[in-house]
């Protein structure tokens, strides 16, 4: 039996003021909020990912709603491999649905909206 290994989130906001403003701006969130987002979304996704291969990674972009449901499919954004690539794709879109929300806390929507997620092959 695989067992795979989430790597990586990193978070994002999507704003259409310039990219300096948005720095200065931007809400972050803590390291501390950061891993519980990690560990919500590996215990979700982690028995949906069917990544082949030790060396196998991917990363995708990621648009949430605020109710905790996807707000489009995720995106490719770079990976191993583009099998690696779509694995972490539609083990997102499988494992986060309507029935089944990633359960964020509400108060902070505004910065976890969007994020990247990065899963590998262990």
């Amino acid at each position: 039996m695989k067992t795979f290994l989430a790597v990586g989130l990193a978070l994002l906001v999507v704003s259409s003021a310039s990219a300096q403003e948005s720095r200065q701006a931007s809400p972050k969130l803590t390291l501390a909020e950061q891993m519980k987002m990690q560990t919500i979304i590996n215990r979700q996704v982690q028995p949906c990912l069917n990544m082949r291969g030790d060396k196998s990674f991917a990363k995708v972009r990621i648009q949430m709603n605020r109710d905790g449901t996807l707000a489009g499919r995720p995106v490719p954004v770079s990976g191993s491999d583009y099998a690696a690539m779509q694995a972490l794709v539609r083990a997102v879109a499988l494992c986060v649905t309507p029935e089944h929300p990633l359960r964020f806390d509400p108060a902070l929507y505004e910065r976890w909206r969007t994020f990247k997620y990065t899963a590998s092959g262990q």
